[in-house]
């Protein structure tokens, strides 16, 4: 450990004297100390500022210290006419006292004042920096000069408009570095941009997010690729007006000849290509502490961005001015070829650093693997495969935490029941995955109960030993498994939970996720505002995190809490924004947004609109035919189309993905559990009974009755099992008795009062009086419910 005593003689006098101005010496040298990693303590008349080889480039920071305290001295020396400076080394391991005590030794030492002294073994330590004299009378080296080394290249040998492509980054990497080397002011953005492309680029930053949390996928997503470029397009106009040039120069290596051509066709400025020239590289001169350090800062970038450099300095205890220094020197001795760009270093350079310091190269990895843990735990980086394997490239292993977020991430809970979780046996969180693979088995047997009691176990075990993301898995699934038993209040409380343990570890996509179940889960309580607020809440974090697949059925699920408080414009506006969201890269969507904006026509009364689309795309979703058949009961005259609807015995029983129905993001997750078939079937029959049974006794055809009896039949089912569509269906049954026996019948007044009583129950959770009145009245179901229970004086 180098340690550097600094004495002023007549400290206290002096602190009389003018204390202001001394004190101000003094806390300015003790920040420079820290800037570059030292602790410090102080003595009487001294301070000894200590520089641990536990820390980065011990020497060279010791260096930039007495560098700057010298320049110090030259300022205040009209002050501080009498001081000494002393450098030597000291164990590790000592104390304050030991180290105070070995300096002190020195009083007895006549040394000269106004100069810096070293010791026989600091001066070896520090000869690459420092230019020594040995002085025989006190047997110590006197600092003669700083060595500062000679510059290799001109300024002007190259542009700084030049963009260099990593020998092992891919062009996106290359491409942001440049523009974080090469930031824009914001007037430099208003300046360039119109109001509309401000607005778009504003909004497009967001693709930075998604960008530096998964930086190190290894495949992009198209639409991330296609945000990127009209970044990037965006960026570079105002550019060109803010540095006053319109040509780039590609620096490439023969390694990367590709990327560097795939950039020369997406960038939307004129750019030529160079091949980087493989200067040789001559360390001589060079102490390995300081070789370490510039290998570990040109090692970084393939993990670290530009603008995170400073942080991870930080992170080694070295501030803003110790960067500053560290590039001057890497570019002065020619190891970068542009002062303030990283990437600027040929492959040879890195090659023959690393074959100078040999094992010792590997340090590096540590501080970088240290750092980038730090970025995971605050939920900077996505636990994916490709960190997994970037922390191994490193020679890091993961806490436990971490695998288990990582295995979370990686496999769905239709996945896991197959999943051999043996290998993980001996981590600690093995019980607490056990107990949820168990519970997922369990529900697919439909025990829920047991289930429950499981997947508890799980959340208990996760909790004692701090496993946020198995945490946040399991209470989800406690929720979804209340949802499955109609228990939708405690799904709610639960998939709250789990948002607030999302939130805690900052993981972009359980927050989403957790949003989209609570706006679901509200949504099926027809608690509409608050399933509004969350949908708004989850459009917002997806456009920030840029979590690009959640943004469409997020807007689907808006259409549909438009559509049940009967605001069809609204509905219609939302439903196509999500088939525009969807249409380049997501186009599984269209169909169904296309499919649910023709039932917002219909429910409207644009039947005519509507039913062309619907029978489009008859085969693309079953919903399609389900709405076509809800459209003919809202035409003006109820015309004979069954041949239009023939449904074959497995239409609702195939296992559907959420982008095939919309029922399966909502309605299947409770009444598809307790009916033990689809919701929509319930729906469809319900609808199609309805209509048959309309036809069949205008026909007087023989199978009326036995229509009424499926429309009644689904209708107390829907009852039973407080179905949300319950009044609807009791509703078509009072309508079709109605119809049969007259107003007068009490089998149909008493569906129609069981209808509006389901309905009254569906508001429970409605405490807002405009959405409370636009349910009732606005929604074309509820409107006739309410029309009929008023005329019969239910109200």
């Amino acid at each position: 450990m180098i340690c550097i005593y600094f004495e002023i003689p007549y400290e206290r006098q002096l602190l009389r004297i003018a204390p202001f101005e001394i004190q101000k010496l003094l806390n300015t040298i003790a920040e420079s100390a820290e800037a570059n990693g030292a602790s410090s303590f102080k003595i009487s008349c001294a301070s000894i500022y200590c520089f641990s080889s536990d820390e980065v480039a011990p020497m060279f920071s010791a260096n930039l210290f007495l560098q700057n305290l010298a320049d110090l001295l030259r300022v205040y020396k009209r002050r501080v006419v009498d001081y000494r400076v002393i450098i030597d080394c000291c164990g590790e391991t000592d104390s304050e006292d030991v180290i105070a005590d070995y300096f002190a030794a020195y009083r007895s030492t006549l040394v000269p004042s106004r100069s810096f002294f070293a010791s026989a073994q600091a001066e070896q330590l520090l000869k690459a920096y420092i230019r020594f004299e040995y002085v025989p009378k006190v047997k110590l080296y006197y600092s003669a000069d700083f060595i500062v080394p000679k510059t290799a290249h001109t300024e002007t040998a190259k542009t700084p408009c030049c963009l260099y492509v990593s020998s092992t980054g891919t062009w996106i990497h290359a491409l942001y570095h440049f523009m974080l080397v090469h930031p824009l002011t914001e007037y430099a953005v208003t300046a360039a941009l119109s109001k509309d492309e401000q607005v778009q680029y504003e909004k497009v930053q967001h693709v930075q997010y998604y960008f530096r949390r998964n930086r190190f996928c290894a495949d992009y997503p198209d639409y991330f690729i296609d945000a990127f470029l009209l970044y990037t397009r965006l960026y570079f106009q105002a550019f060109v007006k803010s540095y006053h040039t319109t040509e780039l120069t590609v620096i490439y290596t023969e390694k990367n000849a590709e990327a560097a051509n795939h950039l020369i066709s997406v960038l939307p400025i004129t750019a030529h290509t160079e091949l980087m020239s493989e200067k040789s590289m001559i360390f001589d001169g060079l102490s390995t502490d300081f070789l370490q350090l510039a290998y570990l800062t040109i090692y970084a970038p393939l993990f670290i961005f530009d603008d995170e450099m400073s942080e991870f300095f930080l992170s080694l205890h070295k501030s803003a001015p110790f960067i500053t220094s560290l590039y001057e020197w890497m570019y002065a001795v020619g190891i970068t070829e542009v002062k303030n760009d990283l990437y600027s270093v040929s492959p040879l350079t890195t090659d023959r650093l690393e074959q100078r310091l040999g094992i010792e190269k590997n340090k590096a990895k540590r501080y970088i693997a240290n750092f980038l843990w730090g970025k995971y735990k605050r939920g900077m980086l996505c636990p994916d495969e490709n960190l997994k394997a970037i922390f191994g490239m490193l020679q890091f292993v993961p806490e436990d935490q971490f695998m288990l977020h990582h295995f979370f991430h990686k496999y769905s809970d239709k996945e896991i029941p197959q999943i051999d979780i043996s290998p993980f046996k001996s981590a600690v969180f093995f019980p607490a995955l056990e107990s949820y693979q168990k519970a997922l088995k369990i529900r697919e047997q439909k025990n829920i109960n047991e289930a429950v009691y499981a997947v508890k176990k799980a959340v208990s075990s996760a909790q004692a030993h701090t496993f946020p993301a198995g945490e946040y898995r399991a209470l989800s699934c406690v929720a979804f498994l209340h949802l499955s038993q109609n228990k939708i209040e405690d799904a709610v409380t639960y998939f709250q939970y789990a948002l607030d343990i999302a939130e805690a570890l900052n993981d972009s996509n359980f927050i989403c996720e957790a949003l989209f179940n609570l706006g679901i889960s509200c949504f099926l309580q027809n608690s509409l505002h608050t399933a509004e607020n969350f949908f708004d809440r989850l459009l917002q974090d997806a456009e920030n995190y840029f979590e690009q697949p959640k943004k469409i059925p997020c807007l689907f699920m808006q259409g549909r809490v438009a559509l049940q408080l009967g605001d069809y414009g609204k509905a219609e506006l939302l439903f196509q924004e999500a088939e525009k969201a969807a249409s380049k890269h997501f186009q599984e969507w269209v169909p169904l947004c296309r499919i649910w904006y023709a039932r917002a026509l219909s429910q409207k009364g644009q039947t005519s609109k509507a039913q062309p689309i619907l029978i489009t795309n008859l085969d693309k979703s079953p919903d399609a035919r389900l709405f076509l058949i809800e459209s003919f009961l809202f035409a003006p005259i109820l015309r004979d189309e069954r041949a239009e609807i023939q449904v074959t015995p497995d239409a609702f029983v195939v296992p559907f993905e959420p982008y095939q129905s919309g029922f399966v993001l909502a309605e299947e997750l409770v009444w598809g559990q307790l009916y033990g078939k689809p919701a929509m079937q319930i729906c469809y029959t319900a609808f199609d009974s309805y209509y048959r049974f309309r036809l069949a006794a205008d026909l007087l055809e023989e199978s009326a009755p036995t229509y009424l009896q499926q429309l009644e039949d689904t209708a107390r089912d829907a009852l039973k099992n407080h179905d949300m569509y319950a009044s609807i269906y009791s509703y078509l049954c009072y309508d079709a008795i109605r119809r049969r026996e007259g107003n007068t019948s009490d089998t149909a007044n008493g569906y129609l009062s069981r209808s509006f009583k389901a309905l009254q129950n569906c508001m429970d959770t409605m405490t807002e009086n405009t959405v409370r009145d636009k349910f009732i009245f606005r929604n074309v179901w509820n409107a006739k419910l309410y029309a009929a229970a008023q005329k019969n004086k239910l109200i």
